[in-house]
C-alpha cells in the first residue's frame, strides 16, 4: 500500500529545496547534505494532491551547520562574529523546522484514531518510515499522544511510534526521496553537467524525474534504468518527497480500483478465450461444409434427371452452407469495438500493477517483479499476444505508426526502454528500482518509435 500511495501522489510532506548542497553530493546516500536546506515550506497533498502548508520551515541541515560553523571559526577575526551569528541563526532555523516533524517508526502501520483513545474510530493509517506533522500534544492515562496532519488524515496517534526532533531529521536523510519537477516545455538532458555536453533525450514539462546528485548549476537525473544525465537547476524544482497516511475512505477507493481492474481483466480474458472457441468451431464447419461439398460433386447417378436433381440440391446445399459460413466468417473476427475492448483491457490489467510490482533487472514475473520489457511481455501474453522479450526486439514487433495514429495498448520505445501507452498522454511502465511500474506522460524522454501490435 505504501509503493500505491508514493505512485499515485498520495505521499506529499514535499519540501522545496534551496540547494545549498557542495558540489557532487549524492542524494541518495544518507551523507551529511543529504537534506540540506529544506525549502520554506512543505506542501502536504491529499487524496487529490490538493496542497497545505505544513510547519517544516526553510534551513539548512543541522549537519551542514555544523560543518558551517568550522568554517565560520576559521575566518579572520573581523568576520567571525556575524559569521557565527549566521550559523546560531540558521541552527535555529532547523531546530525550528523540525520541532512539529514527526516520522513513523512502527512494524507495519499504525492506526490513526478520532480521539486519544485506543477505543475510538480508526479514520487511517500510517505506515513505517511516513511523516507527519504535530498539530497537539495530548498527555493521557496511558501516556502521551500526539495530534497529527498526514496526507488527508487528521487524528490521533500515541507518541511512542514517532521519531521526533533530531532523530527526526536523521532519519529524513534516509526516508525522504529527492526528486525534481521540470518547470520549462522542453528540458535537454546532458551527458555531461555544462551546456556544450551531448543532449541525451528532451525531457518535458511538469514530469518528475529522481535525482542522483547535485554539480554546481547542474543537477544529475535517473530517468529510467537505461537513462540519467544531467540538467540545468534553473529549469527545475527539486523537492523532497516522504510517504503520508493513508485514509480508510482512500484505502477502500483503491483497493476497490484494484479489484474493478482485475475484474476488467478477467471478463475480457474470458471473452477472448469465448471467441477463439467460436472462431475454432466455424473453421471446423467450414471444413466440413467443403467436404461435403467435394463429395457432392464427385457423385454421379446413372440418369440425367436424378443427375441434374442431384447436382441442383447439391448446388443449392452447397450456396447455402457457403453463405452460411461466410456470415460466421465475418463474425469471428475481431470488430473494432472488441479490439477497442481489448485495449481498454490491456490498459486495464497493466495499470493494476501501478505502485504494486518491483523493478527487477532482467524479471519477466507479474509476481515478483519485472524489468520494462519483462512488463510490456508479460501484460500483452495474458491477452495471446506473443512479444519478443527485449526492448529493442519489441521496437521491432507489429507495424510501426506516428503519435497522431497512437491510441491506447500500443507500444512506445524510447531506445533502450519501452512502455504501454494507456491514453490521455501517459504511458504505464516499469521505470526503474526506486519507481517500480509508474505512470508517466508519453515524452517523458524522447520516443524512437511507435508500434501497433494488435490490429
Amino acid at each position: 500500500m505504501r509503493d500505491w500511495m508514493r505512485k499515485w501522489g498520495l505521499t506529499g510532506f514535499c519540501a522545496v529545496l534551496t540547494m545549498a548542497m557542495v558540489p557532487s553530493t549524492a542524494f541518495a546516500a544518507p551523507a551529511e547534505s543529504d537534506l540540506g536546506a529544506i525549502g520554506a515550506a512543505a506542501a502536504v497533498p491529499g487524496a487529490n494532491s490538493s496542497s497545505a502548508v505544513a510547519p517544516l520551515g526553510a534551513a539548512d541541515s543541522l549537519s551542514n551547520l555544523d560543518s558551517a560553523k568550522t568554517q565560520a571559526e576559521e575566518t579572520p577575526a573581523e568576520e567571525e562574529h556575524a559569521a557565527i551569528k549566521a550559523y546560531e541563526e540558521r541552527k535555529a532555523e532547523v531546530e525550528e523546522a523540525y520541532k512539529n516533524v514527526a516520522i513513523s517508526q512502527v512494524e507495519n502501520y499504525v492506526n490513526i484514531r478520532q480521539d486519544a483513545s485506543t477505543e475510538a474510530e480508526v479514520l487511517g493509517k500510517i505506515y513505517n518510515n511516513a511523516a507527519a506533522t504535530i498539530l497537539e500534544t495530548v498527555e493521557k492515562e496511558d501516556g502521551t499522544w500526539y495530534k497529527v496532519k498526514s496526507g488527508s488524515v487528521e487524528g490521533f496517534i500515541k507518541a511512542e511510534y514517532f521519531a521526533t526532533g533530531e532523530e527526526a531529521e536523521a532519519l529524513a536523510k534516509d526516508v525522504g526521496r529527492v526528486s525534481a519537477t521540470v518547470t520549462t516545455e522542453t528540458l535537454r538532458l546532458r551527458e555531461e553537467p555544462n551546456l556544450d555536453s551531448t543532449t541525451l533525450t528532451l525531457l518535458s514539462a511538469d514530469e518528475k524525474y529522481s535525482i542522483v546528485e547535485e554539480t554546481g548549476d547542474f543537477v544529475k537525473l535517473s530517468v529510467d534504468t537505461d537513462l540519467a544525465g544531467y540538467v540545468c537547476k534553473d529549469y527545475v524544482d527539486v523537492h523532497i518527497d516522504f510517504d503520508q497516511a493513508i485514509s480508510i475512505e482512500e484505502e477502500r477507493a483503491e483497493q476497490e480500483r484494484l479489484e474493478r481492474l482485475q475484474r476488467e481483466a478477467e471478463e475480457e480474458q474470458e471473452r477472448i478465450r469465448k471467441e477463439k472457441e467460436e472462431e475454432s468451431r466455424s473453421k471446423e464447419a467450414a471444413n466440413s461444409n467443403k467436404s461435403n461439398s467435394n463429395k457432392s460433386n464427385s457423385s454421379k447417378d446413372s440418369t440425367k434427371k436424378s443427375s441434374s436433381s442431384s447436382n441442383n440440391n447439391s448446388s443449392k446445399n452447397e450456396s447455402s452452407k457457403k453463405e452460411t459460413t461466410k456470415k460466421e466468417e465475418q463474425k469471428a473476427p475481431s470488430s473494432d469495438g472488441s479490439v477497442s475492448s481489448t485495449r481498454r483491457a490491456i490498459v486495464s490489467y497493466a495499470e493494476s500493477f501501478v505502485g504494486n510490482l518491483d523493478y527487477v533487472y532482467g524479471g519477466d514475473s507479474l509476481k515478483t517483479g519485472v524489468d520494462c520489457s519483462g512488463f510490456v511481455q508479460q501484460i500483452f501474453a495474458k491477452y495471446g499476444v506473443d512479444l519478443p522479450r527485449s526492448s529493442g526486439e519489441q521496437a521491432g514487433a507489429g507495424r510501426s505508426i506516428s503519435s497522431s495514429e497512437m491510441k491506447p495498448g500500443d507500444i512506445i520505445y524510447y531506445g533502450g526502454h519501452v512502455a504501454i501507452y494507456i491514453g490521455d498522454e501517459c504511458v504505464v511502465h516499469a521505470s526503474s528500482p526506486d519507481t517500480g511500474v509508474k505512470i508517466s506522460s508519453w515524452n517523458y524522454r524522447t520516443p524512437k518509435s511507435i508500434r501497433n501490435v494488435l490490429d
